[in-house]
């Protein structure tokens, strides 16, 4: 658990030190349920949706060791998880990650029958987060940090001349190969919803075309940084849809870009090698790999009040790429601060200048014992 300190403006020390026990005592409960209700996306990369045939030990057994494993890899960005001694180890002891198993029916529309026919069974499985982030230290593996960039799919389907923009419902259901692909990997996939703002801003040209300017433009009312520009083209005639085309993976603010070039083939291994792009390009310059950690020291101006004091306790709280961090002191106008984070520097920094709410001041100034603090300006209106 993270150690959190609470404090106002500070006369001295010894009235911070008191203050910052008693806040610690009575506020500390109430912060941490609030950070724990932060980020809801975070929880849901726990949680793995299995079609099962039965409700046996055998297949439960089965579906947990295989949802291990999905968890595993959409919270590491690694397609294929290393079978080290300490996820062999997990695996056997699969059911000891789980904390709720949870079964239900859904009708089978797949099958080609009726709808009277038997209704799959659909077993959730909710695995809990600090044993399986504890075991991703243990084992160690990257982390990709949450809350992730979201994507959205910029996409047509041309059959038989006619082009369809790939959205949930369309003729040959890509849409759902792409979502469920997605979520198997951790990555956050949305689709336009072609209302009427969309329908002025992007026509079948812009996707085809691959404007990525223009795309970026009409992916801002999504909050999306990550644009998946597609064109297929249908081929039926076998026992089996395919399609050529291509997929351009388009990242906001970076020169980084991917294409994805396919001749013949099946829809499922489409969307597969699509999403895998995808999740390469954007862990690029995002996941951190384990190793040894930092401790970083840096100090912050403009805390003005208590207020301004828990946002920037809860702001670290919730930082990927902090690890721990402790309250130093108050001094001078500055509120000192030890961040301890398996991240560079460098790394770092760009985490807090993207975010915008620590600026840099590009000064490092030394105390009397000659250790660095890092200066930052806190900024409550970003």
């Amino acid at each position: 658990m993270r150690r959190v300190g609470y404090s106002v403006k500070m006369l001295n020390v010894k009235v911070y030190d008191f203050l910052e026990g008693v806040l610690r005592k009575l506020l500390a409960p109430i912060l941490m349920i609030f950070i724990g209700q932060i980020e809801a996306r975070e929880q849901k990369l726990f949680v793995v949706d299995v079609r099962v045939e039965d409700q046996t030990v055998s297949v439960e057994r089965t579906a947990t060791r295989t949802s291990l494993l999905e968890v595993i890899s959409r919270l590491t960005g690694l397609e294929s998880v290393p079978r080290t001694a300490e996820i062999k180890k997990a695996l056997n002891n699969a059911e000891s990650f789980v904390s709720e198993y949870i079964y239900t029916e859904v009708l089978n529309y797949e099958s080609g029958t009726s709808a009277a026919s038997k209704p799959l069974s659909v077993l959730r499985i909710v695995f809990q987060p600090a044993q399986i982030e504890s075991l991703l230290r243990l084992a160690k593996l990257p982390r990709w940090p949450s809350p992730r960039d979201t994507c959205i799919v910029w996409a047509l389907l041309e059959n038989d001349g006619r082009r369809e923009i790939i959205t949930p419902g369309e003729t040959f259901r890509f849409a759902e190969l792409l979502a469920s692909n997605g979520l198997a990997r951790g990555l956050p996939l949305v689709f336009p919803i072609m209302d009427l703002e969309d329908q002025l801003t992007v026509d079948d040209g812009l996707i085809w075309g691959r404007f990525g300017k223009e795309l970026l433009q009409a992916s801002e009312r999504y909050n999306a940084n990550c644009l998946l520009v597609g064109r297929l083209v249908s081929h039926e005639g076998g026992t089996v849809t395919s399609f050529s085309g291509d997929w351009t993976i388009i990242l906001r603010n970076s020169d980084s870009y991917h294409r994805e070039v396919f001749w013949i083939e099946e829809g499922v291994k489409i969307a597969k090698k699509t999403i895998n792009s995808a999740v390469d390009l954007m862990t690029e310059s995002s996941v951190i790999y384990a190793g040894e950690s930092y401790v970083y020291r840096v100090r912050v101006s403009s805390i003005e009040d208590f207020g301004d004091y828990l946002a920037v306790n809860q702001y670290l709280s919730k930082s990927p790429y902090v690890e721990d961090f402790s309250i130093d002191g108050y001094e001078e106008g500055f509120l000192k601060i030890s961040i301890k984070s398996m991240t560079g520097i460098e790394r770092l920094l760009e985490f807090f200048e993207k975010e915008g709410k620590l600026t840099n001041d590009d000064t490092v100034w030394s105390t009397s014992s000659g250790s660095e603090y890092f200066s930052f300006r806190w900024r409550e209106d970003v």
